[in-house]
Formats: structure tokens, sequence, C-alpha cells
């Protein structure tokens, strides 16, 4: 009973396009840099340090950028 109210819910919000989980770090400014960097030869570790991300967000970008 319980989860199917729970699924009812996540349902509507999707449909109302709520966020779910945790919210990003990264801001349009740090994307930029982010991809600024990528394109000088400067590695994840050392981007995600500086902007204070993760390196999955990094590296996210970086499959972003490499498919474009």
């Amino acid at each position: 009973p319980r989860s199917k109210e729970r699924l009812a819910r996540l349902r509507d919000g999707k449909i109302k396009q709520l966020a779910f989980g945790r919210p990003s770090g990264m801001t349009t400014a740090k994307g930029d840099k982010a991809r600024a960097l990528l394109s000088q030869g400067v590695g994840v570790l050392k981007i995600a340090k500086q902007l204070g991300v993760g390196t999955g967000t990094i590296q996210k970008i970086k499959g972003q950028v490499m498919a474009a």
C-alpha cells in the first residue's frame, strides 16, 4: 500500500517536472570553465579539484565534448 502511494507521488512529480535527488554543484560558469580546461588538455582530476566538483561530473562533460 505505501509503495503504491510513493510511486504515485514520484510519477506525479515527474509529470510536474520536479527535481529529484541531490542538487548538482555544477553551474553554467563551472561547465564553461571545465570545457575550456578540457580543450587545453588539462586532466579530469585537476579540473574537478579546481572547480570543487566530482570527477564523474567532469567525465560527463568530457564525453559531451568528445561527442560534439
